[in-house]
Formats: C-alpha cells, sequence, structure tokens
C-alpha cells in the first residue's frame, strides 16, 4: 500500500468518530486496506444519515459498491441493489417516489466538483430540493476543493474521509481504489453488462485455443497480475445480431462485438459479452419494443434515448454470449462448468452470484425473466457446440505473444493520440474559458474514430480492443452514451475519453 501524508484528514458530522479520531489521519506506512477504509466510510455515513436511496456518481461508484458488497461478512457494505439509483436515471423517475425521502449522494473522489454540480443543478431543476432530505458524501477530497464548497448556500459535501489531499496524494488513493477493483474482476466503469461465470477444469492454453475457433483473442494481464482475455468477432455469417428484436435503423455492421473473460481465481473466470450497436435518435413514441419479450425483459418504460440504447446493448450482449459459449462447449464436459446468476433476494446473503447491480442502469430490468434469457442461450449454445465438437480440431495458427510492457506503451501510445484529438476538437470550437478549463464538457470518440486511430498506429483490431480494456480497467478512459451527427443523422453512439482532469493532464505533460 502507498503511504498516505498527513494532509489526509478524516471528515465527519460533530460527534462521529472514525478510525484514528485523535490525529484524524490514517498511520503511514498504511496498514487498512482500501476496502475495508470504504466499507467502513460508506457504513459509518449509512448508519449516521439513514438514508432511504443512494445515488451513484458515474459507474465507477457503482463498481466500488459491487465490490464492497462482495467482501468477506466482516467486512462487507450490507445495502440492497434496489436502493442504489445511477445519477443518470434519478431525474428520469417519477419524482412523487422521492417525497419524504432522504437521499445520499456517493461519489468516490473530487477534484472539481463538476459531477456533484450537474447533477445538483439537474435535482434543482427537476424539483427534487424540496421533496425530502439531500446529503452528499465523497471518500476523498483534492486539495483544490477546499472544504465548505458551496452549492446554494450548502456546504458540500456533508462527509468526507480524506480531504486536502494534495496531487500526488489524490493520485495515489485513486490507484488503491483502481487495484481494489481489479482485484474484485471489476471492469470499473463498466457495470451495465451481463456476466456468466466459468470454472475451468483444463489448461489456460487449451481454453484460449477455442476461444479463437472463430474469433481473435489476446491475453493481457492487470495491474495486480490479474489474467485478461478479449475476444474480438469478426462481422461474418457467424457472427450475425438479431436485428428484428432491434428498433427501426439500427445499425449492426462494422460495430465492435466482443467478449472480456477476467481470471476471479486459480480456475474460475468471469465471461462479459459486449455490443453496442448505435440507434437512431428518433421520437420515442416509435413503438419499440413491439416484441412482449422485449418489454417483459426491459420494462415498458423505454422512454429515452440511452434507455433505447443500453437496451438494444442488452440483446446485442445475448447474442455475443452465446457465440462464446457456442465455442467454450467444443471442450469435453469434464473440462468446464457454467455457473449461471441466480435472482438473489434482498435479504439472503451471499447466494451464489446474482446481476442485482444492473439495476442501477436499469431499473425497470426483470431480473428473472434476464436469467432466463441467458440460460436459454446457454442451453442453445451447447447443443450446437456439442454438434460440431467432433469436427473441431484444435488451431495451428501462432497465438501472437505481446510483453506486459509492450501493451502497456501502446496504451499510453493510443490514449495520447485521442487526448490529442479531443484537445484539438475543443480549440476547433472554442470552448475554453480566461483560465484555459473548458466550459462544455466535450463529447468523446466513438470507438469507430478510435479503431482508425489504433489502425494509423499500425494496431491490429484485436489489439486495438484490449488495448481499450487496458486503459478502462486503469480507469484512464469513461465512457458516455452520446448523441451525434453521422451521415446527416443524429445517432447515441458508444463514447470514450480520457477519465477527468487529472488523467488528462497527466497525458498532456507526458506528450509533450
Amino acid at each position: 500500500m502507498n503511504n498516505i501524508s498527513s494532509n489526509a484528514v478524516v471528515g465527519f458530522p460533530p460527534n462521529r468518530r472514525f478510525l484514528e479520531p485523535e490525529k484524524g489521519i490514517l498511520s503511514a506506512p498504511q496498514v487498512v486496506p482500501i476496502e475495508k477504509i470504504l466499507s467502513t466510510f460508506l457504513t459509518e455515513v449509512i448508519a449516521d444519515f439513514r438514508p432511504d436511496l443512494i445515488i451513484v456518481i458515474e459507474r465507477k461508484s457503482t463498481a466500488i459498491l459491487r465490490a464492497l458488497k462482495e467482501l468477506p461478512p466482516e467486512d462487507r457494505l450490507d445495502w440492497p441493489w434496489r436502493k442504489v439509483i445511477s445519477s443518470n436515471e434519478i431525474t428520469k423517475s417519477n419524482l412523487e417516489l422521492f417525497k419524504g425521502k432522504r437521499l445520499l449522494i456517493f461519489d468516490d473522489m473530487m477534484r472539481r466538483g463538476h459531477h456533484i454540480k450537474s447533477l445538483w443543478e439537474d435535482l434543482k431543476t427537476n424539483g427534487f430540493m424540496h421533496m425530502g432530505e439531500i446529503k452528499i458524501a465523497v471518500f476523498a477530497l483534492h486539495e483544490k476543493i477546499e472544504y465548505n464548497f458551496n452549492l446554494d448556500g450548502e456546504n458540500i459535501p456533508h462527509y468526507w474521509f480524506y480531504r486536502n489531499l494534495t496531487q500526488i496524494t489524490y493520485q495515489s488513493v485513486r490507484k488503491q481504489i483502481v487495484e481494489m477493483l481489479q482485484k474484485a474482476g471489476s471492469l470499473l466503469l463498466d457495470t451495465e453488462h451481463i456476466e456468466v461465470r466459468l470454472r475451468l477444469n483444463c489448461s489456460f492454453s487449451k481454453f484460449l485455443d477455442v476461444l479463437r475457433r472463430r474469433a481473435n483473442a489476446i491475453v493481457f494481464n492487470s495491474s495486480n497480475s490479474r489474467s485478461n482475455v478479449t475476444v474480438l468477432y469478426p462481422d461474418d455469417n457467424a457472427h450475425k445480431l438479431s436485428e428484428k428484436l432491434f428498433p427501426l435503423g439500427t445499425e449492426c455492421n462494422n460495430i465492435v462485438k466482443k467478449c472480456r473473460i477476467i481470471k476471479r481465481d486459480e480456475q474460475e473466470y468471469s465471461i462479459l459479452p459486449m455490443c453496442y450497436p448505435s440507434i437512431l435518435a428518433l421520437s420515442i413514441d416509435d413503438g419499440w419494443p413491439s416484441d412482449p419479450n422485449i418489454s417483459k425483459l426491459l420494462g415498458n418504460n423505454i422512454n429515452t434515448h440511452k434507455a433505447r440504447f443500453y437496451g438494444v446493448g442488452m440483446l446485442a450482449a445475448l447474442d455475443v454470449l452465446k457465440w462464446v459459449l457456442k465455442d467454450i462447449s467444443v471442450l469435453d464436459p469434464s473440462e468446464y462448468s457454467l455457473l449461471l446468476p441466480t435472482s438473489v433476494d434482498e435479504d439472503t446473503k451471499n447466494v451464489g452470484y446474482s446481476l442485482d447491480h444492473l439495476w442501477v442502469v436499469f431499473p425497470e430490468l426483470n431480473l428473472n425473466e434476464l436469467n432466463g434469457w441467458i440460460a436459454k442461450n446457454a442451453k442453445s449454445a451447447i447443443s450446437e457446440g456439442k454438434k460440431i465438437k467432433s469436427k473441431w480440431k484444435s488451431s495451428s495458427k501462432p497465438i501472437p505473444l505481446y510483453s506486459p510492457s509492450e501493451l502497456w506503451k501502446s496504451a499510453i501510445d493510443l490514449l495520447q493520440v485521442i487526448r490529442h484529438v479531443i484537445d484539438q476538437r475543443i480549440m476547433s470550437m472554442d470552448l475554453y474559458d480566461n483560465d484555459g478549463n473548458y466550459t462544455k464538457h466535450p463529447f468523446g470518440l466513438r470507438a469507430q474514430d478510435i479503431f482508425d486511430l489504433g489502425r494509423s498506429l499500425k494496431f491490429t483490431d484485436v489489439v486495438i480492443s484490449a488495448l481499450f480494456d487496458i486503459l478502462i480497467d486503469e480507469a484512464y478512459i469513461v465512457t458516455h452514451v452520446s448523441e451525434v451527427d453521422y451521415n446527416s443523422e443524429k445517432r447515441m453512439v458508444r463514447s470514450f475519453e480520457p477519465d477527468g482532469e487529472v488523467i488528462s493532464n497527466l497525458i498532456r505533460r507526458y506528450t509533450r
């Protein structure tokens, strides 16, 4: 663990004490794991404020909650997913649901406070300020955010653990949180994906061989030496999406269709299929979804472009899941076993694993229905895989090998180019103020744009896809859903940009 300097100040309301109240700082060297500190901090905040709902800022806060809820029982955060909602979703909800409620906003770190300011304005504009009580908890505050950060005459945040962190200590805390999430097998900023887990009883090389049956795959290690596989599927007849389920005008060609496979322990892996076709930003009254099974899965209130985009992404990911399980089922049944998700009752602790965290992004998601779709696709994939098992032969193609340092350097090279291109766009749009800060949050680059940049650096597509994953796992890139003008059409797409000013400033200095 990295040492924390003496300017790390513990903050709590009067008469609330936490860890080392006499000194108000963590001892150095730090001996308490960051996950235990985070869990205790949030547990204390919850006990003090007694919220009815936790609002999480961005995906990283959701990933942190998930990691804390999966800790051993003595350290586990005890809070149900049904009482967590994304900051992107709350203002679309029925205001009456929050009347007389206590709302706790949780963010892991704050440097300038842009996210908190934006959410605060949204809540005020939508009438939340007079519905109940709102408190804000931020784990770590940069020295540029002095305590008593003021919004509408109210001192923000109400709870903190670290404050007045220098740039170095702020980065140190950030790094510890990222490593905690990697250790938990989390995808950090990507918490809206379906997941299936696999117990592997054969060699890893054989497993990799079947993954490459009709796809490209690359292996890399996260910073804590956890094995990762990125599997990229081509645009061919074997990997067609179920377009009939999607809204009119959904773009299913020349898009990224991939699967992340992350090692959880010695023999267990998480399988996370991903695919985000772009959709037309049409009127929300266009009648989608028309299929009653989709309505049963996603709910009837898919009434925003972003909700539609995520809904299409989930349906597309179910197709990708079927492809990867079909390839895996070429193995002998004794060489692997699938662990499918179960819907865990809120009062049940540590029973298997569930996808309850998806409620944060999909408040109306029917988890039992989703589990049924996953089980159906798994059964179909295994059945199809058995039919081709006798025809499968081990690949004679050599597996391309890349050293961790080589992939890391390539990831930073790609990040530099991404930051440079976005900066050029910002300057061309004159979005900077007199102090050199941009006044409007710019959209990031589409996946297609970044693949084009990677190809210009002579990277293959599967390497580019792995570099994406490295940058996301290191929390260097954040994802958005953006409305863009493309070929005279307004479309909803997945976009990417460096994660905040800390990373952006670091990469700019590194580039110079």
